[in-house]
């Protein structure tokens, strides 16, 4: 068919016009006329006529991006109202593309806000308004099934701003995939900062989404078996058994069937063993599996060990030898007995942890102060050089309290005013109770009153205002309770522990 558009010939000024060419004229005018068609529109004005595409009755024209935000109010506290730009979320779907008849293919979904479509304007002419607290952010979340299909409705909410979304991975036979997931598309995230409300904008568009479709190769040869998913090529790689070593794999309907041999090898020095299995080298891939056996060694008058093999069960029995082991202090007390059966302890008495001082016995073991009612009590000293004493030595004795108690000295603490600081010592504070720490003692180099008391980690001194009333510097004094001790005010004690802390004093050094 010809598109040319038959006209008639030139005529001169005063040349008559027959019907014929007037006709061709008429015809060719009607040709070029354009006719609206399905999805057309046609106006004809005097400029000239046009033709427009005919628009979805849904179409509105966008001033705005889609989701994106076009009104923001205060709720009151934290929480901000927000209207949002209308947008779609559009995904594949292959489930209906493969329907008979084929359907589009394609599912159009528009979100819901609190159950109401967000395009859906109210009495007022408003979109729905979602509330959002400071800090958070809104999402589009999405319902998907195992194949990737959108299961309505979408929403639009707001939740933490570390939303984590589902992904898709396949079910193996015992059900440990995930069948269905929800997914979260990032829209804004809503700040306050200085009074003034900040919007962070993620997306300006609809949201088109594609289906959980998979595919997967095998590689080398073998029994099949799934390796990973390559992320880059978006495969699914599997990896092949390859049987050896006593291992047998062959494919038994839909499942692998692995088999194993292996040989005994090897003699024991005894001729007693116990079969184990032989780790595999690497290089001997076409034998069978190995085993090595279990012995006791060389034989000599005491085996530490004995092997029995008993049909399938392997025993490891001791050396026979029972013995008892029993500690005594000086005067032949027993401390504590140890009772070997088999060459394996069998008895140690009570559970627990036990500690046994056994002082130095001789000519020179004094057993003084084991009379619990005497008032001689031995002391624990520290013997330093004293040349005034006939043999050079002398003794300075412990002083005892009720409590367990750590002193700490700090010298030379200025005073610069009425109210000065010093700092307590770090390492003091770690070995004392939280909270225990009090001045015990303030000497200053003239005199002048000053009080300290304990605030914290440091020491508050207060003295005279006047300079000259009031010392330079001060030493100080503080007591502590020992960390892992408080509440303890001269516990009990019983005899025994008594007689045993005698005995371990009098053991420091000989009686002279």
């Amino acid at each position: 068919m010809s598109n040319v558009i038959d006209l008639p010939g030139d005529v001169k000024k005063g040349d008559p016009v027959k019907a014929e060419d007037y006709n061709k004229l008429l015809a060719a005018l009607r040709s070029s006329i354009i006719q609206p068609g399905t999805g057309y529109l046609r106006s004809i004005n005097k400029s000239g006529t046009t033709l427009r595409i005919q628009q979805n009755k849904e179409f509105r024209p966008r001033i705005n991006p889609a989701f994106s935000v076009i009104e923001v109010d205060s709720d009151g506290g934290n929480d901000y109202n927000l209207r949002l730009e209308p947008g779609r979320v559009c995904s594949a779907n292959p489930v209906a593309a493969a329907d008979s008849p084929p359907e589009d293919g394609y599912d159009y979904f528009m979100p819901e806000i609190n159950g109401t479509p967000m395009d859906q304007k109210d009495a007022n002419g408003d979109y729905p308004q979602i509330s959002v607290e400071d800090g958070f952010s809104i999402y589009c979340k999405i319902k998907r099934s195992a194949t990737g299909i959108v299961i309505p409705p979408v929403q639009i909410v707001a939740a933490d701003r570390e939303e984590k979304s589902g992904h898709y991975f396949p079910p193996d036979p015992f059900d440990s995939g995930t069948e269905e997931v929800f997914q979260y598309r990032r829209l804004i995230d809503l700040d306050v900062v200085s009074d003034e409300v900040e919007i962070k904008v993620w997306r300006r568009s609809d949201i088109d989404l594609e289906p959980f479709l998979w595919k997967g190769d095998n590689l080398g040869t073998g029994v099949d078996v799934f390796k990973e998913h390559n992320e880059q090529d978006g495969v699914y790689n599997f990896r092949r058994i390859n049987a050896c070593y006593g291992l047998e794999g062959e494919l038994n309907g839909d499942s692998v069937k692995l088999d194993f041999e292996a040989e005994n090898i090897g003699d024991t020095y005894t001729g007693t063993k116990a079969n184990v299995y032989v780790e595999y080298d690497g290089d001997s891939c076409g034998q069978k599996a190995q085993f090595r056996p279990i012995t006791q060694g060389a034989e000599t008058d005491r085996q530490q060990i004995e092997i029995e093999q008993d049909g399938e069960v392997v025993r490891v029995k001791g050396n026979d030898v029972k013995k008892t082991i029993e500690l005594q202090d000086c005067e032949g007390n027993e401390l504590l007995s140890l009772e070997f059966e088999d060459g394996l302890l069998k008895d140690a008495g009570d559970e627990g942890s036990v500690l046994i001082q056994i002082p130095p016995c001789g000519s020179n073991y004094n057993g003084g102060g084991t009379d619990p009612g005497s008032t001689g009590s031995d002391k624990s000293t520290a013997i330093v050089p004293m040349g005034w004493h006939e043999k050079g030595y002398g003794a300075l004795f412990t002083m005892e309290s009720n409590e367990v108690l750590f002193d700490f000295v700090i010298r030379n603490v200025a005073i610069n005013g009425a109210i000065s600081k010093a700092q307590i010592d770090d390492r003091f504070l770690s070995v004392c109770e939280p909270g225990s720490i009090v001045v015990t003692g303030v000497t200053g180099d003239k005199l002048g009153p000053v009080s300290a008391v304990v605030k914290g980690d440091q020491i508050v001194l207060t003295a005279f205002p006047i300079s000259f009333l009031r010392p330079n510097e001060v030493t100080l004094r503080l007591t502590g309770t020992r960390k892992g001790f408080e509440g303890f005010d001269m516990p009990e004690r019983s005899e025994r522990q008594f007689i045993a802390n005698e005995k371990f004093i009098n053991s420091a050094y000989p009686r002279d």
